[in-house]
């Protein structure tokens, strides 16, 4: 019916079970909360007055707690509560509440910037409740791979946030160490440190924190605030996540049923052309993952805005919501109390509702299980040039000639000397693309051939050795097709600190398209996400993804009340 019908998207292998969070019961009678430290005021007032229980009144307390209502943390969406939840628990330390660990590779901020890595992590070891809807520990076993991830950037200068979905099914070099080539969701297996090292090796995005929910968090977020509601136009169901939505309407969501919703990506809809309830006779949608990202990014909105009418403030309610929250979050060791009230502080009162959100546009090859290096990987998309790399910048707010990792000018063409391989067996491939990397300036030495790694279709690689990313985008941003960036002191060519090994498709950018996307990226601070063509031939693939998809006439929405 659809090629992702009857599809299977995780990999099951084996890997070190990672502890769950630890959850500690917190008790906020009036009492207790004496002892407790307002962080947020604590920042503020001299030290001999921070342990004070007496230079705050329950008076002073609401106005400052009102001050942050609106919480953050929602907007860092439904799984980095924390920082929401900063604006949730006003300043209360619950910091043995939150589970820190280690986490390797971060980048250094770009002009004050933050960009947040969050995952939604696909373990059931980790759960503190089994659940059969999802597969119990026992069957599916302690791997762990990432079901959603997510990049939030905040810039302190705009005082705007943007959010980047990355598809998990993205093919990339990188994602496990070594230069493994895997989907991007199976970096996770790894740990956190892994993922990091794959997006900014492999995309070129700088990650200055970590933030990791898992199916019990999510859950609890939703089931915390008494539920939400959302509009579904007709009725949905989806047999792996286990959604299913027999009629139209407004309906109110649990916690399990709204997670159900954001992991269905083999969802079946009921149109109106479509009398029967026998679900063999419903259409599949065909955007798979794309599509429950954009599900995703409107739950958020909702999300937002469902908390924003109910309002918080009420010390019950912002106990339950924190108590059954944090306990299911890890983040990183650098995420402090301190970072968190700053980040509150900051951005206290953005909208959700108004963030650009993007989701990395992606295309589908026209294989239904593909192979690579004598390994099946199932079900894969590809990233797309020059698409990505523009709406990459456009996210960052950074130009086009600006390399996303340290906010500096790229090199000039005429100081980067790479190689270019034929990778993809396609006759005269290889100097076809240095002839046009040549007329853009570039000193391309070695043209040579490789046995390509795949029978099927291929990606084109740009390695790069190790300090050398920046020339590395900068010839990334020539190139058409499905392109993407590895770092790789084995794989690089004649000596060479960057080499471009062909794909199945691949072409060189024309110079008005390059001037067309620099043009775009003028202004970055408050323009929709733009669409961006390549001239590379598809070759059977699917047309790229957009980076704003929209909703289907099927996708749940907000109630009209």
């Amino acid at each position: 019916m659809d090629q992702f019908k009857n599809k299977r998207y995780f990999d099951i292998t084996s890997s070190p079970k990672r502890p769950a969070a630890s959850r500690q019961n917190i008790n906020f009678s009036a009492n207790n909360r004496q002892a407790k430290v307002f962080l947020e005021s604590s920042a503020r007032r001299p030290n001999n007055e921070r342990h004070s229980s007496n230079n705050l009144n329950k008076t002073e307390a609401i106005k400052k707690r009102h001050k942050y209502r609106k919480p953050i943390l929602i907007i860092l969406a439904v799984f980095v509560l924390i920082i929401g939840g900063g604006g949730v628990f006003y300043g209360w330390s619950l910091n043995h509440l939150l589970k820190r660990i280690n986490v390797f590779g971060f980048s250094a901020s770009v002009g004050g910037a933050e960009n947040i890595l969050v995952a939604g992590s696909t373990t059931r070891c980790g759960l503190k409740f089994q659940n059969s809807q999802w597969g119990f520990c026992a069957q599916v076993g302690a791997d762990e791979n990432s079901d959603i991830i997510m990049i939030i950037h905040l810039d302190p200068q705009t005082h705007q946030m943007s959010l980047l979905s990355i598809p998990r099914d993205t093919f990339v070099p990188n994602a496990r160490s070594g230069n493994e080539s895997f989907k991007i969701d199976a970096a996770l297996y790894q740990g956190p440190s892994q993922l990091v090292n794959a997006i900014e090796e492999d995309f070129g995005i700088p990650i200055q924190h970590y933030v990791e929910v898992n199916f019990d968090g999510f859950v609890n977020i939703v089931n915390a605030i008494g539920g939400i509601e959302m509009d579904f136009p007709m009725p949905v169901y989806d047999a792996y996540s286990h959604l299913n939505v027999p009629n139209a309407g407004c309906v109110k969501l649990t916690g399990l049923t709204a997670l159900q919703l954001i992991r269905a990506r083999h969802l079946q809809y009921k149109p109106s052309s479509i009398t029967t309830n026998n679900k063999y006779y419903w259409p599949y949608e065909e955007q798979s993952d794309i599509g429950r990202i954009a599900r995703t990014h409107e739950f958020l909105r909702v999300l937002a805005s469902s908390v924003q009418k109910k309002g918080l403030g009420n010390p019950i309610t912002d106990e339950k919501l924190v108590s059954s929250t944090l306990p299911n979050l890890i983040v990183d060791s650098g995420l402090s109390d301190s970072t968190l009230i700053n980040l509150i502080q900051e951005f206290h009162s953005v909208n959700i509702g108004n963030a650009p959100q993007y989701t990395l546009p992606i295309a589908i090859p026209p294989v239904s299980s593909y192979e690579f290096e004598g390994e099946n990987f199932g079900s894969v998309v590809f990233p797309v040039e020059p698409t990505d790399q523009t709406i990459i910048n456009e996210f960052l707010g950074e130009s086009n000639g600006v390399n996303t990792m340290t906010g500096k000018r790229l090199p000039s063409p005429n100081s980067i000397s790479l190689s270019v391989v034929n990778g993809s067996g396609i006759n005269g491939q290889a100097a076809t693309i240095a002839s046009g990397l040549k007329n853009f300036g570039f000193k391309v030495g070695y043209v040579g051939t490789v046995i390509p790694v795949s029978s099927q279709v291929q990606e084109t690689y740009v390695y790069y050795e190790k300090g050398y990313e920046a020339q590395a985008e900068a010839v990334a941003k020539q190139l058409t097709g499905y392109v993407v960036m590895s770092l790789s002191s084995t794989k690089l060519s004649d000596n060479a600190t960057v080499s471009v090994v062909t794909g199945t498709s691949t072409g060189v950018a024309s110079k008005s398209m390059t001037s067309s996307q620099d043009s775009k990226l003028a202004n970055t601070s408050s323009i929709a996400p733009t669409t961006v063509t390549s001239s590379a031939p598809t070759n059977g693939f699917s047309p790229p993804s957009q980076a704003n998809e929209g909703l289907t006439p099927w996708d749940p929405r907000a109630c009209a009340n």
